[in-house]
Formats: structure tokens, C-alpha cells, sequence
């Protein structure tokens, strides 16, 4: 296919419904996943093929999404499948500025994960406890916590793939001291820094009990997430609120 000639097959130009041009905003949650940016006609990765080698095929859905330079701003983008792939090839594209295109390819997450989990139920009589939440953002957080003061969150992003693998980018890490106020438990962080690490896991959830022999909905992991803190095993515990952050959020 000659660079620049790429249509959809129902013959529409995706240049006309690309959906960016002058849609940009500052607010809305935006869908995980990952971008391939670069001029028309430009060698691109979207899930192993080249977007503009193939055929697209309009969906007719959208996506809203973060722009991958300015992640305040949001963009809607139209799907695509590329045509005839099997199973289906879908990615959201959307030109930027003159000759400039994005491709977008939506992260896949498994919703069995999506809520709060923790292992307090697990260990009867343990003096700390660690929890992990995923949003059905793609973002979440882990907090390990033990009487006496003490907590540590890690906040990131998830994904998972083929194989039941999970990834957490961890982003940002945090520590401080929590104490129970009025029956409200309140967090001082004292120490916040920037973070590039990938945790690669595979993952099981079946049913089981916890240390009271009670029924409990089990999460199991290959491996801890991080040695001394934050373990390989969780019970789910509760839903997460629509809008619930990791407790560090309300830190004074």
C-alpha cells in the first residue's frame, strides 16, 4: 500500500474521522493503553502490524484518551479493526496535527481483578496487613500498613494479557505514618518519589477460605509483589467507591 492511501473499507477517510480535530479537553477518565505516534505513512506497531499496510474497518465506536505528550488533555478517538484480522485487531487512531498520526491500542483488563483486596482475612492475629485495588481505569495502588503506624503505597497502572499475566507499572511510591482519629483512620505522608518499575505477574483467582474457615474469593500470585510487604495472596474484600483513591490521597 503506498504511504497515505490507507482508508477504511467502508470508504470513509480516517482523516475526516479521527475525531481530534479541535475535540480536545481537560476532564473525563480516558481508557488504558498504549501509543504509537508518527507521521503519515510512517512505520508503525500497533499489536505487531503496520496500520498503514492494512485495511481498516470502522467500528463505529470512540474512546476517550489521554494525549500522550500532555496527559491532562483528552481526546476522543474512533476503533478500527484491521480488516480480516482473526482474532480481531482493534486499535483507535486519530491525526494529531498536519501529517502527524496517533495510534492507540487499548489495554486489556481483566474485570475478575477490578475491586479491593487485601490479606488481613488470611493471617489471624498478624500485626500488618497488605492490600491491593485495581480501578477499572487501569490504575490502582497497593498499602502495606502494620499497628503501631507504619504505611508504604505503591500507585500504578495495570494491564492484563494472554495467559492470565498481569503487569503493574508502578509509578510513584509512598510512606508515611496513619493513626485512628474519632474512628477515622488519618495518613501523613512523609516521604513521595517518582518510580519506573514493572511488576510482571501470572495470576490466579478461585474460591477458598480464610483463617476463620470462612468462603473467601482468592487471589494468588506467582511471586510477591514486593519482598516483605506487600505478598503473593488476597482475599477480595469489597468494591471499590466510583471515584476511591489509595488513603494516601487524604494525607493532611
Amino acid at each position: 500500500m503506498i504511504p497515505g492511501s490507507c482508508r477504511p473499507v467502508d470508504g470513509s477517510s480516517p482523516r475526516c474521522r479521527s475525531g481530534l480535530g479541535g475535540r480536545s479537553h481537560r476532564s473525563g477518565a480516558c481508557s488504558p493503553g498504549r501509543y504509537a505516534t508518527g507521521h503519515e505513512g510512517q512505520q508503525a506497531d500497533v499489536a505487531g502490524v503496520n496500520p498503514w499496510e492494512v485495511g481498516w474497518t470502522a467500528t463505529g465506536s470512540r474512546i476517550t484518551v489521554a494525549h500522550p505528550q500532555y496527559p491532562s488533555q483528552r481526546h476522543q478517538m474512533f476503533i478500527y479493526e484491521v480488516t480480516g484480522s482473526a482474532p480481531p485487531i482493534r486499535f483507535a487512531a486519530g491525526e494529531f496535527s498536519n501529517g502527524v498520526w496517533g495510534f492507540f491500542v487499548p489495554a486489556l483488563l481483566d474485570e475478575s481483578l477490578i475491586g479491593y483486596w487485601s490479606d488481613e482475612s488470611l493471617y489471624q492475629g498478624a500485626m500488618e496487613a497488605a492490600d491491593i485495588a485495581f480501578r477499572s481505569d487501569g490504575t490502582g495502588w497497593t498499602n502495606w500498613s502494620r499497628d503501631g503506624g507504619p504505611f508504604h503505597v505503591y500507585r500504578f497502572s495495570w494491564h492484563t494479557s494472554a495467559g492470565h499475566q498481569l503487569t503493574l507499572a508502578l509509578d510513584r511510591e509512598l510512606s508515611g505514618t496513619w493513626e485512628l482519629q474519632n474512628h477515622t483512620t488519618r495518613y501523613r505522608v512523609e516521604s513521595q518519589t517518582g518510580c519506573d518499575e514493572q511488576v510482571v505477574l501470572t495470576y490466579e483467582i478461585r474460591p477458598g477460605q480464610d483463617a476463620l474457615k470462612a468462603p473467601a474469593k482468592l487471589l494468588q500470585f506467582d511471586k510477591p509483589i514486593s519482598l516483605g510487604t506487600i505478598g503473593d495472596r488476597f482475599a477480595f474484600k469489597r468494591e471499590l467507591g466510583e471515584d476511591e483513591q489509595d488513603p494516601a490521597t487524604r494525607s493532611p
